[in-house]
């Protein structure tokens, strides 16, 4: 993994190759690319003295404004959001996440984890688009 590509442009990668594996399509993909990315926005916003979250509000405290905090909480999003909208590909970002060091099992109970409060911003983008007419459920059939 290459430093100078941020943690977030290496999920965008494993993303991407996990809607060309499904079998990409205009609708499902960029819903699924917007979703994630939103998720993983919102989890870093949350370390991050200027930014606010699109979805959500999350405020960490500064002290808690680390490289690595932020890593995980997007890493967590990241992981949490894809599992969800493209859970054929699964073991594909458990192995990523596992590669970047971090457990997929991880104790997510405790509120002061970034993977805790990744998982909480993939929970808030879902429940704001959960009525956005794109009929997710039902693999985007027009109605």
């Amino acid at each position: 993994m290459s430093d100078a590509q941020s943690i977030a442009a290496h999920w965008n990668e494993v993303m991407l190759n996990a809607i060309r594996t499904d079998g990409a399509s205009p609708t499902p993909s960029s819903y699924h690319l917007h979703l994630a990315t939103a998720a993983a926005y919102d989890a870093w916003a949350a370390y991050d003295d200027d930014a606010y979250g699109y979805y959500t509000d999350f405020v960490r405290p500064s002290s808690e404004h680390t490289d690595d905090n932020k890593a995980m909480a997007v890493s967590f999003a990241f992981h949490g959001m894809l599992s969800t909208l493209i859970p054929s590909q699964t073991a594909l970002f458990d192995q990523f996440l596992s590669d970047l060091g971090y457990d997929a099992v991880i104790d997510l109970a405790d509120p002061s984890s970034p993977a805790y409060l990744g998982t909480l911003a993939v929970q808030g983008v879902l429940d704001a688009r959960a009525n956005d007419g794109t009929n997710r459920e039902n693999g985007f059939a027009d109605t």
